[in-house]
């Protein structure tokens, strides 16, 4: 399931979170080439303001079930303390899983940080398979995460 860190797809990634246009189409097609790549069921770019993370894009066949939520709890709320990507290899054994689809079994989230050192965002990938993702996996989507940054400073999320 790992993607190589093909630069190539980098790249690709990076110009559609800078390009000009509508911020949130920008971010679905990045959501959906990474989704592409890392062959997981979903993908998702959630902005972080204040207490609150919101879906600004994903793929997949729905919308999770929050659209936005409080950073007072869960998986999200560590990776933003801890400023580093968390593996979670079953989901269903973590008390701090917020359930947002009832197929999720793995999932990863890595947090997007700003020129600044802000941590502006998070993107998430889902697997509905126990032990779907490796450490390369987790590799990967920070690359992917170090170039959603312009989303975010591109005004329009």
């Amino acid at each position: 399931m790992t993607p190589n860190l093909d630069i190539r797809l980098l790249n690709e990634i990076a110009a559609a979170a800078s390009a000009t246009g509508d911020a949130s189409a920008r971010a679905k097609r990045a959501a959906e080439m990474i989704r592409g790549a890392c062959n997981c069921y979903w993908a998702g770019i959630f902005e972080i303001s204040g207490e609150e993370a919101r879906a600004v894009a994903w793929t997949g066949a729905e919308a999770p079930a929050f659209l936005s939520f409080p950073l007072t709890r869960g998986i999200t709320r560590d990776v933003l303390r801890a400023r580093k990507a968390e593996l979670v290899n079953d989901v269903l054994k973590d008390s701090r899983y917020l359930v947002a689809f009832s197929t999720t079994r793995a999932e990863i989230i890595a947090p997007i940080i700003d020129g600044s050192g802000n941590v502006v965002g998070t993107l998430e990938a889902d697997s509905d398979k126990v032990n779907a993702f490796t450490q390369s996996d987790v590799q990967f989507l920070e690359q992917c995460a170090a170039r959603l940054a312009p989303l975010f400073t591109k005004r329009g999320l």
